[in-house]
């Protein structure tokens, strides 16, 4: 388990979306986290792999 320092949120000056965004970072829940591909880029991957075929 790690612990992290508290998050420096400025409420009076910062958007909401600011706000979750700096959220996101601090859980490792922001989208740029992610490792799992939608169906659109496996699909792409997929057309991708078959024309790099002998």
């Amino acid at each position: 388990m790690e612990i992290k320092a508290p998050l420096e949120i400025d409420y009076e000056n910062e958007s909401s979306e600011s706000i979750i965004e700096k959220i996101e970072y601090a859980i490792e829940q922001h989208p740029s986290f992610l490792k799992v591909l939608s169906k659109e880029q496996i699909e792409e991957q997929e057309k991708l792999n078959a024309s790099r075929e002998w």
